[in-house]
């Protein structure tokens, strides 16, 4: 009976241990339809300084969203965020 008690632990563990790392690698995987820069196009140049890496589709990384729309903006170019996390 120990033996089947310990073998569900097991399972339960690497189930578990497999949901941790499909979320976290997942997180960073998704890709985006459309660039939404509505938000900041109010105050284009006021974005804050958080480090939350987007990699575009014009292969640049920026430090985050904000600054991509900013800069999307003012280059008046058509690129779009390809994933989050560095290119």
């Amino acid at each position: 009976m120990s033996f089947f008690s310990s073998w569900i632990k097991a399972i339960f563990i690497i189930f578990f241990a497999f949901l941790l790392c499909s979320e976290a690698f997942l997180r960073y995987k998704v890709k985006m339809d459309k660039t939404n820069c509505m938000s900041f196009m109010l105050s284009p140049h006021t974005c804050t300084g958080e480090h939350e890496p987007v990699c575009a589709t014009n292969g640049h990384t920026y430090r985050n969203i904000c600054i991509l729309c900013s800069e999307k903006m003012l280059l008046r170019k058509n690129f779009e965020v390809a994933h989050f996390g560095v290119c």
